[in-house]
């Protein structure tokens, strides 16, 4: 798989507007591109279901630091006060309007200056990406983002349009790492829906007893560590048992009875790369994987999976050099791990670790999270989006429905909750 799509077909634009046309009818398609000159500034191209292309420039002063503190905030439940309870840090405004996340004052501040509520930055946000481009996709049913650099670590769905809403309120969202990916990820698909296919593999709370004791332990609540610029090396980390996990994958296997599922010392990468050779893998129509999961933004071909110690360290981690020699005909993978999607993209890159490695197998969509969920949550939301799937919906539909079903219901309406899971592909 890795030499046939290596290189995506250069976007061609008449074809791109085919395809929106045929898949997208009713939608946008906005990709954001950082501008190599100048630090803070974007290009966003906005293309429409007609072919009209517009471009945009999105410049603010400082965007890249209230873009940090957007993202770290968020995953604290949105909430300023739990943020600086766990990191220690302030959210402060500056006089051009940014912010900025410091455990210190900076320089020309007062305590004055210090923010307690994150809607004054939302709308910061918001306003700085949705702004500039709104009337261009005010009447769009759906949108198609490619984000590149810091943005690809944003959820869209919950920023607040001009209307007072949240963007998911308002359309269907998916990603995509490219649009000529995009393209190539339809051509590829005539050919799978041809393929005689298993329905689904779960690999779930794999057992992770044959550590080291002295391994420094994860943090129970958090089924993903990602590692960024800290000391912390993954094999410095122990990594607790994840019951919830599966109970998610019964819950799943409720609505698929014939799915394949795999836990404890059977959730292995020895077992799937034996999958793997013998050709079965390529055979599944869906893939979950209910793991820990590894990320390191220094050398993105590291960030892994971690399935069964069952045979060492060395076997426990399937990194996305890894996946990159798999041989995958998946219509969906779901990542049901915590920031599996959150390695930083490189500028003008756009892509890196474990979902491109996933694209690059074979997989046509991923679904994946960019910040830790209560595996509880997971659950729930997991269910549901399966149901949908397994009623017809299509997934890139049906994970923006249970965004919207989730607002409506008190205990889940939280924006950390839903927020975080993105999907990929088409």
């Amino acid at each position: 798989m890795f030499a046939q799509y290596s290189r995506p077909q250069t976007l061609d634009l008449d074809q791109a507007t085919s395809l929106m046309q045929q898949h997208l009818p009713k939608g946008s398609v906005v990709s954001f591109w950082q501008d190599g000159e100048l630090n803070d500034s974007y290009l966003a191209f906005v293309m429409s279901a007609d072919g009209k292309v517009v471009t945009q420039r999105i410049k603010k002063d400082n965007l890249k630091r209230s873009l940090q503190a957007y993202r770290e905030i968020t995953a604290f439940h949105g909430s300023v006060i739990d943020y600086m309870k766990e990191t220690r840090k302030t959210l402060w405004r500056h006089a051009d309007g940014s912010f900025e996340v410091s455990a210190s004052m900076p320089a020309q501040l007062t305590f004055k200056d210090r923010v307690m509520h994150i809607e004054s930055l939302q709308a910061y946000i918001s306003d700085s990406l949705l702004g500039p481009i709104w009337s261009n996709i005010a009447e769009a049913k759906s949108l198609l983002i490619s984000p590149d650099s810091d943005l690809a670590l944003v959820a869209f769905e919950a920023l607040t349009t001009p209307n007072g809403k949240r963007l998911i309120e308002e359309k269907d969202i998916s990603y995509t790492p490219s649009l000529s990916i995009w393209i190539n990820t339809h051509q590829r698909q005539a050919s799978y829906n041809q393929q005689q296919r298993l329905s689904l593999l779960a690999l779930a709370n794999p057992d992770y007893s044959q550590q080291q004791s002295d391994q420094k332990a994860a943090n129970s609540s958090l089924p993903m560590i990602t590692q960024r610029g800290q000391t912390v090396q993954r094999d410095q980390l122990f990594w607790v048992d994840l019951p919830g996990t599966e109970i998610e994958a019964k819950r799943i296997a409720s609505i698929y009875p014939d799915l394949t599922l795999k836990t404890g010392k059977d959730a292995s990468k020895h077992w799937l790369v034996e999958q793997n050779q013998t050709g079965t893998l390529k055979q599944y129509k869906q893939l979950h994987f209910a793991t820990h999961g590894y990320l390191d933004d220094s050398d993105p071909m590291q960030s892994s999976l971690v399935l069964s110690f069952d045979q060492g360290k060395a076997q426990a981690y399937l990194s996305a050099q890894d996946i990159y020699k798999l041989d995958l005909q998946s219509d969906l993978t779901v990542l049901s791990a915590c920031n599996t999607a959150a390695n930083e993209a490189k500028a003008g890159v756009g892509v890196v670790g474990l979902p491109f490695a996933l694209y690059m197998a074979g997989n046509q969509s991923t679904l994946m999270t960019l910040w830790s969920v209560d595996d509880k949550v997971t659950a729930a939301y997991m269910q549901r989006f399966y149901e949908l799937v397994k009623e017809g919906v299509k997934p890139a539909q049906a994970n923006s429905q249970v965004k919207r079903e989730f607002i409506t219901q008190t205990k889940y309406a939280g924006v950390n909750i839903w927020a975080p899971f993105v999907y990929y592909g088409i």
